[in-house]
């Protein structure tokens, strides 16, 4: 296996994370050369086909980067809340929302 996220993903899950990411369908189609009406049918339960490998590793590139990001930003709280609990301070609590 190839370690990529679509192996084991429909095209519900397809959709979802386009979604989550604010990508609309129009951009999505723009990025892997088709048209927004492909985008709209691979993402339908009623057409066959699914989204092509470019539209599955463009939306996947973007989820693992922006689960990068989200994980840098808690690695930075987890070490600011070392650093004051070092310094006898109980940090707050930080709530870090990265969707949109």
């Amino acid at each position: 296996m190839d370690g990529s996220l679509s192996r084991m993903r429909g095209k519900a899950d397809f959709r979802l994370m386009r979604e989550l990411l604010g990508l609309p369908q129009e951009w999505v189609a723009k990025r892997v050369g088709v048209d927004a009406r492909t985008v709209r049918n691979w993402e339908s339960p009623r057409y066959f086909y699914p989204p092509k490998r470019e539209a599955w590793d463009l939306v996947e590139g973007l989820w693992r980067r922006a689960d990068g990001k989200a994980a840098g930003l808690v690695e930075i709280a987890s070490s600011a809340a070392r650093v004051a609990r070092e310094r006898g301070v109980e940090p707050a609590p930080l709530m870090l929302a990265y969707w949109r």
